[in-house]
């Protein structure tokens, strides 16, 4: 026999139907009005039986979702696991600034010895902008070599591009010079003899190279004035050379001595940058330098440990919230359930009732003059079930103890994590 299916609003389950037009076609097919009466009997309990049975499995689905299970050995657990993982955490995070601090206290001592070893009471003094330094040299070394190379091209076949090829050159060795040997220069300051020779006679050094060099690019530029062609400018540096060995200081023009004086500033300027780099006295702002970074690191260390425990806390504590939010849910669903399994009767009757209402309806079509179809007794067989037994209500549980058991488990988190914290900020102390 065809069957469909109907939802039912109230319960929201799916219920058989009795097909009357398949029953009704079938029943057109049978000539004896006993046979028909018989076969419509038939019918009627074989769907008796199916709305029976489906009453019955959703009764007993509905019943398993009253039961509620408890929630108090999975908080535990829960629980268990959140203090086992922050033991983890705190392990990590006390290895972590211990290397940080190790790292910090090895830099310290070595910062706190240099300055007792070198009776330094004053705090270092060097440009924080290391960057600033090298735009300020790069653009000196420019302008001198704009400026150089205006002059230079007078004398030079290629004109401005030649010069300022040239004097691109003179700028580089000129100014990276000078600033190498003011680096050294910082080396008097030493407590040390030998360093403080040294730095003395870088000091010197970088006095006579600078005036010594760009005396010589002075007569360079006045053998370059004096070439005619492009082999008498290739050979104005032997003239040059020539000119600077007879008479360091015979420099003929004007412009070649500006052209003296701009290096020699500009060599100067380089050299008090490579002085000023550092602090004065050698190796302090190296040593104060690595003694802050160690301090940033420890201190980002600690920071990403604190940020690390809270966010754990937060998350830990959210878990143990959640099974309370489930339990809710829980015994929401299982007293939902409860009365859906209550109606499960109502709407067994009403099934069966409609299935009686069809049959007679089919008896007086087809077989009328047979005796009628007993409908009770088939209601009292298929009915069984949900007339005699009554839906036990769900267990009652008590939220609010769970609730008192998060509220100690989280309790008890915050503790540890607290406790944590404080060891972790005494050893950052």
């Amino acid at each position: 026999m065809a069957t469909d299916d109907r939802r039912n609003v109230s319960t929201g389950l799916a219920w058989p139907v009795f097909d009357t037009a398949a029953v009704d076609l079938k029943l057109r097919h049978i000539n004896s009005l006993r046979m028909k009466r018989a076969t419509l009997k038939q019918e009627m309990h074989r769907h008796a039986q199916r709305v029976d049975s489906h009453h019955d499995e959703q009764r007993a689905a509905y019943l398993r979702r009253t039961v509620i299970s408890d929630f108090r050995p999975d908080i535990e657990q829960e629980a268990a696991r959140s203090l086992n993982g922050l033991a983890v955490l705190a392990d990590r995070a006390s290895n972590t600034l211990s290397a940080a601090r190790t790292d910090l206290e090895n830099k310290r001592q070595d910062y706190q010895g240099f300055r007792e070893r070198n009776n330094l009471v004053r705090e270092p003094h060097y440009p924080e902008s290391v960057f600033r330094h090298v735009v300020l040299l790069i653009l000196i070394a420019l302008a001198e070599t704009v400026l150089n190379g205006s002059m230079l091209s007078i004398g030079a076949l290629g004109g401005l591009v030649q010069g300022w090829s040239i004097a691109f050159v003179i700028a580089v060795f000129n100014i990276g010079v000078a600033f190498a040997l003011g680096n050294l220069i910082r080396l008097v300051n030493s407590k040390a003899f030998l360093d403080r020779t040294l730095g003395f006679l870088c000091a010197g050094l970088s006095i006579v190279v600078a005036l010594l060099f760009n005396l010589f690019v002075a007569h360079y530029r006045s053998a370059l004035l004096a070439s005619e062609g492009f082999d008498e400018s290739i050979a104005a540096g032997t003239r040059a050379w020539d000119s600077y060995s007879s008479g360091v200081f015979n420099v003929p023009d004007f412009m070649s001595w500006l052209l003296f004086g701009f290096g020699v500033l500009a060599a100067g300027f380089a050299a008090y940058k490579g002085y000023s780099l550092e602090d004065p006295y050698p190796g302090y702002s190296r040593r104060a330098r690595a003694f802050k970074a160690a301090q940033d690191r420890f201190q980002d260390e600690y920071d990403d440990v604190i940020d690390e425990l809270s966010q754990f806390q937060e998350d830990e504590a959210k878990q143990i919230d959640q099974h309370l939010q489930n339990l809710r849910v829980r015994v929401s669903d299982a007293r939902e359930s409860h009365v859906r399994a209550s109606q499960l009767r109502a709407r067994l009757a009403s099934e069966l009732a409609k299935l009686a209402s069809d049959v007679e309806f089919l008896q007086a079509k087809h077989c009328p003059e047979e005796q009628p179809i007993r409908f009770q007794a088939i209601l009292s067989g298929a009915n069984r079930g949900a007339a005699v037994d009554s839906v036990p209500p769900p267990v009652e549980v008590d939220i609010e103890e769970v609730a008192r058991l998060v509220r100690s488990k989280r309790l008890e988190l915050s503790q540890r994590c607290a406790a944590v914290l404080e060891r972790l900020r005494a050893s950052a102390a």
